[in-house]
């Protein structure tokens, strides 16, 4: 398990990612259950650094020194009626990464009709990912959803 810091004092972001699926799996765990992968600050890398523990998987501390070159834009989308969730998000979100609702209220068509002229080869929407239920949120990179439009 990787213990990632960035910054420095108070303006210091810490993350632990998995490195196996098994890591990966158990922080899924942790986070489904409302327990953060990220911190802010001192207290943020210590709270990271016991729930690496308790899991009980080799913690790897990895510095980077400064900001990331050019970091791909990011946005969080909550599910709808997560208030709580969003606001713990908007709190814990580094600047200029913004924390929005999930858009979607239901499908455009009301009626399971056939149309006479469909031109569309396939369904367009995606499956949402797999975390999206478990987590009741998702990171996504909005190059990603520019390319998608």
């Amino acid at each position: 398990m990787r213990l990632i810091t960035n910054g420095i004092a108070q303006n210091m972001w810490t993350r632990l990612e998995g490195e196996t699926p098994e890591e990966i799996a158990a922080l899924s765990r942790c986070v489904a259950q409302g327990e953060w992968t990220i911190g802010l600050g001192p207290e943020g890398r210590s709270r990271l650094r016991g729930m690496a523990a308790r899991l009980g998987y080799p913690l790897r501390v990895i510095e980077e020194s400064g900001a990331p070159v050019n970091p791909p834009p990011r946005l969080v989308v909550v599910q709808r009626g997560e208030t709580t969730l969003a606001e713990g998000l908007r709190a814990l979100a580094p600047p200029g990464v913004p924390v929005i609702w999930d858009r979607r209220e239901r499908d455009r068509r009301v009626s399971a009709r056939p149309i006479s002229n469909e031109r569309r080869r396939h369904e367009r929407r995606r499956m949402p990912p797999a975390g999206w239920t478990a987590l009741r949120f998702i990171v996504v990179r909005t190059e990603d959803t520019a390319r998608a439009e």
